[in-house]
This record gives C-alpha cells, structure tokens and sequence, in this order.
C-alpha cells in the first residue's frame, strides 16, 4: 500500500535546523524521501518561506534558516553535553521517550524529561528507526545538534526498544503470492504485518470451515484456499513477533470486523486502533442497564 505524502513547512524547517551546512532542494527532497511528484510542492513551500524570511537562498541554490550561519553553534560541544551523564539520568547509552513516526518515514522522539539546550524532540531520519514502531519507547542516542541560539534541534538514532505501543494492530488482510499480509490502517506504523498460513483463520472462521484441527503457528501447514469475507476486509490482527534485525512482524488474525465503508466498522476500527476496551463481563453488562 503506498504511502501518503504530508509535506509541510515544519518539515523543511525542521530539517534545516538539524542540518549542519546550507542545502540544495535537491538534498531536502532526498531527506524528506520526497518523489518526483512532490517536488513541485517542496518549490512552493520553499518559495512563501523565503518571502517570510523564516529561510535564505545562497548562491548555488542552497538553503538556510535565516541567520544559520551567524549564529551557528558548536556542535561537537553541543553533542557531547546532551551525551553525558547528567543529560540522560534515566539510561547511560542515550535519552529515552517515545516515538511519534511520520508516515514518511521519519519520526520524532518526545523526551521523557526536557533536554538540557535543547528545543523540542529528537529527530529521527527514516534510516535510524531501526526496528522500532509508532508509539513505542525507545532509547536514542544524539548524534547531532544544530539551531539557532535559544532553538536548539537534536538528531538521532534509535539503539534500543524499551516497550511496545501496540499488541495488536487494525488493518486490511491481503492475500498475496508471497504471503498473506495485514497492511495498517494507522499510516504512521511503517510494518506490514505477515500472517503465516493459518494464523489468519479465527476460531469462528475455523469453526464454520470445519478446519478447527489447522495449527494456528508451526507445523506442516496444508495448502489453505482463498476465503472470500477474509480477502480485503478490515481485520483486527495481535502481533506475535515485532520487527527484529531487519526481519517483519508477524502475527495472526483476531477478528473480522468488516469491510471497509461498511456501516459501523469505521466505530470498530477506532475502538481496536486506540486499544479500547471492547468486551464485557456479563456482569459488567448487567450492571449497564
């Protein structure tokens, strides 16, 4: 599923601030991991910034903050006070928070305690996510700083996973020649989820199937037919293993909840989504009414 483009001024700003020399558009697109289809948008974008002042073409078209290279602090100095004991109490291989990932691909970390000098998250280019996924905690360790005086920006790398946002993720269930995938409806989580043949039968699915004897994971798996109400529907899917090392996550299907634009599951993809509790006691319901 490809994924949507969201460019806006915050995002050429920010890179610029974590960027250390003046750049062409060239070089922001190639960040940005823009196509070519975007790049009329990046010039425009590009062109009401230098009308505001809030950034400054160079000769040779190259782009800078307005007042970058006047005011530019030292970054060694600055890099090596954000990775020192005192700016990272909570753990010694770098600053710890929780990853908001753009559906770009880049993210931002958001500190669990306010960096000293530092204005703002972390950034996060799209190669120094590692295996991390959309809301979880995560360790990063600073490997840049650069800003206006006052307005300090920091960039790094994710070295570490602490804990996991999402146990389960809502999404459409696609058969495919090389798999059977679940593909988020939640754009900023970059990791398809692979269901390995059988985990994508749920018990009543099963059931109904007379198949209720087809291991759910392992094992010699016998050759599973396309099943109608299952391709292209908005299934809700746990995640067994999360990316590890450059491998996908795999996992299996839960639940059925519909398809898409049917009345009422855009409600159950929003309960699933946000981890809402959706199941009750008969006890708890009793008391409800």
């Amino acid at each position: 599923m490809p994924r949507p483009q969201h460019l806006e001024a915050s995002n050429i700003l920010h890179f610029l601030q974590v960027t250390a020399r003046p750049v062409t558009s060239a070089e922001i697109a190639e960040a940005l991991h823009l196509t070519k289809n975007d790049r009329r948008g990046l010039y425009k974008i590009l062109a009401k910034l230098k009308k505001r002042r809030e950034i400054e073409e160079l000769p040779g078209g190259r782009y800078r903050l307005s007042g970058k290279e006047r005011h530019q602090e030292s970054q060694p100095s600055a890099v090596a006070a954000m990775n020192s004991r005192s700016a990272q109490p909570k753990d010694p291989d770098g600053v710890t928070g929780r990853l908001i990932h753009h559906p770009d691909g880049y993210g931002f970390v958001v500190p669990d305690a306010p960096l000293p000098r530092v204005n703002g998250d972390i950034f996060i280019p799209r190669d120094a996510i590692e295996d991390a996924m959309h809301g979880d905690r995560v360790v990063v360790r600073v490997s840049r700083i650069g800003g206006l005086p006052g307005a300090l920006r920091a960039e790094g790398r994710i070295v570490r996973v602490l804990g996991r946002a999402h146990p389960t993720v809502v999404g459409l269930f696609r058969y495919g020649a090389r798999g059977n995938t679940v593909l988020p409806y939640d754009t900023r989580i970059q990791h398809e989820i692979e269901i390995p043949p059988g985990g994508e039968l749920t018990a009543s699915l099963k059931e109904k199937l007379g198949l209720s004897q087809v291991p759910e994971r392992g094992g010699r798996q016998k050759h599973l037919s396309r099943i109608a109400e299952l391709d292209g529907a908005v299934v809700n899917a746990e995640i067994l293993r999360y990316p590890r090392g450059g491998t996908g996550a795999t996992g299996r299907v839960l639940e059925i909840l519909g398809r898409p634009g049917q009345l009422g599951v855009d409600t159950e993809i929003i309960i699933r989504k946000h981890h809402l509790p959706h199941s009750f006691s008969a006890e708890v319901l009793a008391e409800s009414h």
